[in-house]
């Protein structure tokens, strides 16, 4: 009987290391470098034609070009390749990183000579010579120390090599030739140095490389933000690349620390006392303080807030909250009261009106922490504070001048009290804290403030019956007193509110935006009839991408509480009550919201980190474990596409110079994913919720720091606005007319009045000074209808109304004696910095 040989090698193993054996042999890249000389010498006859038809091909010069090709070229540039070749050896590739800065360095001996020699005028007719391009030489002989080790490298490094060779010639900077000689220098240089690398053995120790690394970055970026034009490469690296390289720097440390066993001697530390929850509620709130700080209010419901608190504040009416100077029946009063202190200590700001929602969220992380001690011991408090805060969805909502964080924390405050009751009596003190939180939630939202946590304990209670026995009904009593303590404070609002409007405020609030919203789809948001079949699955696409990353943990989870692995029987009936009863509601609703579902996420927070911590105990059944494995199905899916549409989708949308900070977010969720998996299939659950927490923590820092200013450029409303109190005085009137958006009405600080295309010229012939904001090609086709409107132009802005898409040309325009505007403040230095760098 023939058999074979286990060893022997199939043919897909023998062609990797047939191309190992390739990379790894001086032969290889010397032959290599020897092809791109030849066919440099090939093209040199056709370098003009060529050179002069990728020089005037639209689509490859054009702005969507030009700002795709930035983001390879930086990689051809001395300084960036020697700054990544610091980082990798902070990564912990030392040699690679040796071989790297020796490989540029023989380049630049070995590329100027030859400039001199050859003097090779360039296309564009420029200062300097054109043969070789020492960005191509750079970049492929940065290449060579990397694929040599890591053959997968290399068609992401050929294609990022090609691309800067690429760009060396469509911009007219160098010949086709060139480019393809400079890359056999490269690839010679690359050789060179591996082979000193590989007979000079220098012993280079971690803790000499770091600190000589760390501060030799740290110079070269400080050069570079007061070098101007000669930093600019290092700061497109840093804008595009260093989320990334920061998460890969702390994913090994993070390995280096499991490997040690820091991290489970951390926990342990971390796990005693109520310090450290303190220290991470106060870095949870710095986080989303600069989340909340770095943008303009988004239309539409933001505005809707904020400017309903600022009228309050400025009527002194309390009582009836109003937009626009008319009523606004949507939420009851409480959320415009939390935003008018913060209006009132520090003005209409956008941070003051977020300020409610990023205290809830805050408080919302500290009751996870003790709910998280009370029902599973250990560090599960503080890892379910963390998944809670470092999720999309409540970063969004945590962030907004919204109801959304507030009501949060009140649900989960009543939750929280009535969670140690259950393994006793529910006295009348609790019971009382209890109708508070409750009163609290029914004045931020209405009734599902009180619905959802009084159906979340009902159903604790049946569940439970078994365990409570007779002692169940002894909880109905103080039970119904909380939820009447809770319903007395909101009518204490509620009935003079209604009798100040005439009925409108209970026939509007409850009618149109309580049981309207369910039973029918309101402003776009779900579907009707067959529709609504279609939008049932709807909640389990929230929780694949608003709980993402910590969805790779869920499916693990939810099996081990089912079984009854993870929690005693009366918490486990609390957590599947609470998750259940409010998944089921919001799905039957027929108006459909992401942060409908947020009520449930420190419930899905406090089973991912439950499931941490029983599976470092050894507690988990092995069907539990193949129920963890499997949330990979759903993480994988979700993490790819988040993170290549956020590298694709800009390119399809009008969103100039701001693409590169998409792709870099892009490029951080996949590097997230790519290092979450690895730490999955080596069995590190811990090592990769540690990654998903660092990589979100990035993530968040810098959608702040660059991400949300950088689309601050688009937005319409805040432009148009300082263009009219710059102006027109307070007293004057607004009108629009098909930009009726009410992030307009905060901004400019007054009342806004709707006008028809029909309207216009009636506007204009009105008596006194007024203002009008218009889409300039309407305002054409007035001009056509009725004439020449006697209006002086005040301003414009163009941009994106991403409320609808729309892309807008607005302009101001002021009837006769518009004068006395507020004073436009000089700008500092570091916005006329900023001003010249963009110019």
């Amino acid at each position: 009987m023939n058999r074979t040989p286990e060893s022997a090698p199939g043919p897909r193993a023998r062609s990797r290391a047939l191309l190992a054996g390739f990379l790894s042999s001086q032969k290889g890249w010397l032959i290599a470098a020897a092809a791109c000389l030849v066919l440099a010498a090939a093209v040199h006859p056709w370098d003009r034609p060529i050179s002069n038809a990728l020089h005037d091909h639209p689509a490859l010069t054009g702005e969507r070009g030009e700002e795709f090709h930035r983001l390879f070229q930086v990689f051809g540039k001395g300084e960036v390749l020697v700054a990544l070749a610091l980082g990798l050896g902070l990564l912990g590739l030392r040699r690679r990183a040796l071989e790297i800065l020796a490989a540029l360095l023989l380049m630049g001996a070995l590329v100027t000579p030859v400039k001199a020699i050859v003097h090779r005028e360039r296309p564009d007719r420029g200062d300097s010579l054109s043969f070789p391009s020492g960005d191509a030489a750079a970049a492929a002989c940065a290449a060579v120390p990397l694929v040599a080790r890591v053959p997968l490298a290399i068609p992401g490094a050929g294609a990022v090599v090609g691309m800067v060779g690429f760009t060396r010639v469509i911009y007219g900077r160098h010949y086709p030739s060139d480019v393809l000689a400079s890359f056999g220098f490269g690839l010679l240089a690359g050789a060179v140095a591996r082979e000193l690398g590989r007979r000079v053995r220098l012993r280079v120790r971690r803790r000499h490389f770091a600190p000589a690394a760390a501060l030799a970055i740290a110079a070269m970026f400080t050069f570079a933000a007061f070098a101007g034009h000669r930093g600019v490469e290092l700061v497109r690296l840093a804008r595009w690349y260093v989320p990334a390289l920061a998460l890969a720097l702390a994913a090994r440390h993070i390995r280096l620390g499991l490997r040690w066993g820091a991290g489970r001697a951390l926990l342990r530390r971390l796990a005693a006392g109520w310090k450290p929850a303190l220290a991470v509620a106060a870095a949870v709130l710095g986080l989303y303080l600069l989340v909340a700080a770095r943008s303009t209010l988004w239309d539409r419901d933001e505005p809707r807030f904020a400017r309903a608190a600022v009228e309050m504040v400025q009527s002194g009416d309390y009582l009836v909250p109003t937009f626009n100077g008319g009523l606004r029946p949507d939420k009851p009063a409480l959320i415009y009261w939390l935003m008018s202190v913060p209006v009132r200590l520090f003005g209409p700001g956008e941070l003051a009106c977020r300020l409610p929602a990023v205290l809830g969220t805050v408080a919302a992380c500290l009751l996870t922490w003790w709910l998280g001690r009370r029902l599973f011991g250990g560090p599960s408090g503080l890892l379910a504070m963390g998944a809670l805060a470092a999720t999309p969805l409540l970063l969004v909502s945590g962030a907004a001048a919204t109801t959304d964080a507030v009501l949060l924390a009140f649900i989960l405050g009543a939750l929280a009290l009535f969670a140690p009751a259950l393994a006793g009596a529910l006295g009348w003190g609790r019971a009382a804290f209890i109708g508070l939180a409750l009163g609290g939630a029914l004045l931020t939202k209405g009734p599902v403030g009180l619905a959802l946590p009084l159906l979340a304990v009902g159903a604790t209670l049946l569940a439970a019956r078994r365990e409570l026995a007779s002692a169940g009904r002894r909880y109905v009593a103080p039970l119904v007193a909380a939820a009447a303590l809770g319903a007395g404070l909101f009518l204490l609002w509620a009935v003079p509110a209604n009798a100040a409007t005439g009925g409108e405020f209970l026939r509007r609030g409850l009618g149109h935006h309580v049981f309207a919203r369910m039973g029918k789809a309101l402003e776009g948001h779900g579907g009707d009839y067959l529709a609504y079949l279609a939008y049932l699955p709807y909640y389990l696409l929230v929780v694949a991408g608003g709980f993402f990353p910590w969805v790779l943990f869920l499916p693990g989870a939810l099996s081990a509480l089912v079984g009854g692995r993870l929690v005693e029987p009366r918490a486990r009936a609390l957590l599947l009550a609470w998750m259940a009863t409010t998944f089921a509601v919001m799905t039957l609703v027929a108006t459909k919201l992401p942060h409908y579902l947020l009520p449930i996420w420190p419930a899905l927070a406090l089973v991912v980190a439950g499931v941490l911590v029983r599976r470092a105990e050894g507690a988990l059944a092995e069907r539990d474990e193949r129920w963890l494995r499997r949330g990979m199905w759903v993480f994988l899916p979700v993490g790819i596409t988040l993170g290549l549409g956020l590298l694709v989708a800009p390119w399809f949308l009008p969103v100039a110079k701001v693409r590169g900070v998409f792709c870099a977010l892009g490029l951080l969720i996949l590097v997230l994913v790519a290092l979450v998996r690895r730490e999955q299939r080596a069995g590190r659950w811990g090592g990769a919720a540690a990654v998903m927490l660092a990589g979100m923590v990035i993530l968040q820092a810098y959608a702040g720091l660059a991400a949300l200013p950088a689309v601050e450029r688009f937005k319409l409303a805040p432009r148009l606005a300082a263009a009219i109190r710059a102006r027109a005085g307070p007293e004057v009137p607004l009108a629009t007319c098909q930009f009726a958006e009410p992030s307009l009405v905060f901004y400019a600080r007054r009342p806004m009045e709707t006008l028809d295309p029909d309207q216009v010229a009636g506007w204009a012939g009105r008596p006194g000074p007024g203002v009008l904001v218009i889409p300039r090609e309407v305002l054409a086709s007035v001009e056509d209808e009725f004439g020449p409107l006697e209006l002086a132009e005040l301003g414009s802005a163009s941009g994106i109304n991403y409320s609808n898409g729309d892309l807008l040309d607005l302009v101001v325009l002021g009837r006769p004696g518009v004068a006395g505007g507020e004073p436009v403040p000089e700008p500092t230095p570091v916005i006329r910095a900023n001003q010249r760098r963009r110019e």
